[in-house]
């Protein structure tokens, strides 16, 4: 074999390899840093599906109770998440009686902003990185009121916990907005 011909073979291996580094590289989340994010405030079970591209990250994760950690902030009031919110702070919205989509009309009223951040954030992910049948899911748990939303304007994610009964689930997006 000539020096040429190793090197063109040299070549497309370096090109494979290069290739497959930047393909890695280009996904918003990896699962198991995901996980550990998510559990400072959520039992998680088993991760039904998982989907991290460069524009999206769409996971869905069985709970293993519906109880939200103290590991965030949380309000009550439209008044106080907002407060949070353009502090830089991830929140759950615990406006009971409310689903998570009311919610975040009532957030968009008061901070078109910080409303425009929760729209983008989950609509976008939930189109590009969910699955049709994760996805129909999601609609069910956006318009529940046996759901609750949380949402990271640093992060730019927002996640849905939806609580019913028999099988919790937890809904988490991320944008690259």
């Amino acid at each position: 074999m000539s020096w040429l011909a190793i090197w063109a073979v040299l070549r497309r291996a370096m090109g494979a390899v290069l290739a497959g580094l930047v393909l890695a590289g280009c996904r918003l989340d990896r699962e198991d840093s995901l996980r550990g994010e998510l559990s400072a405030w959520l039992n998680l079970g088993p991760t039904l599906e998982f989907t991290s591209r460069g524009t999206c990250t769409g996971a869905v994760f069985l709970l293993d109770d519906t109880a939200i950690g103290e590991g965030i902030s949380r309000a009550t009031s439209v008044e106080v998440a907002v407060h949070y919110l353009r502090a830089g702070r991830a929140v759950a919205l615990e406006l009971f009686d409310a689903s998570p989509t009311v919610v975040s009309e009532q957030i968009m009223a008061a901070s078109l902003d910080q409303g425009l951040g929760i729209l983008s954030n989950g609509v976008g992910p939930a189109q590009r990185c969910l699955s049709e049948r994760a996805g129909w899911a999601f609609y069910l748990a956006i318009t529940s009121e046996e759901a609750l939303m949380v949402y990271d304007p640093v992060g730019n994610a927002v996640t849905v916990v939806h609580l019913q009964a028999d099988m919790p689930l937890a809904f988490f997006l991320r944008g690259n907005v």
